[in-house]
């Protein structure tokens, strides 16, 4: 296999893509890299860096990212969020796309407080989790 010397400009994109594909069934397409967007629907997940921009993770001659992330799944209701946050646990275990392979090993639960706007209160069941990336053809 030939070294992809642009792997690390990629690598995000296709997590972005992989996750949007394992995890868009459980929240009827509502999964988002770093922030929601106003007005969003809830139930709803978000994911973001919590390393920065991760590490180069070469193995031999396959190209390789890690990093440390956070999913939140947020929700009306506390069980609700709990809830989600279950079934998407199991749903990103069968994350793929197409030249990639992944490693997704979840690491510890998170809490995070109630947050509010003007009609109603959110809640979110997280989970931090160890990401790794590789090239695979």
């Amino acid at each position: 296999m030939a070294y992809d010397y642009a792997f690390q400009a990629k690598v995000l994109q296709a997590l972005d893509k992989g996750l949007a594909a394992c995890l868009g069934p459980v929240f009827q397409n509502r999964v988002y890299s770093m922030v929601a967007p106003p007005n969003a629907t809830f139930p709803l997940l978000v994911y973001q860096q919590q390393d920065l921009y991760g590490n180069r993770n070469d193995y031999m001659d396959k190209n390789g990212w890690s990093g440390l992330m956070t999913f939140r799944c947020i929700d009306v209701t506390l069980s609700g969020a709990r809830n989600k946050l279950i079934e998407a646990s199991n749903a990103i275990q069968t994350i793929t796309q197409s030249g990639y392979l992944f490693q997704i090993t979840l690491r510890a639960p998170q809490q995070f407080p109630v947050e509010k706007n003007s009609t109603t209160n959110y809640y979110t069941s997280a989970i931090l989790a160890d990401v790794e990336v590789y090239k695979y053809e």
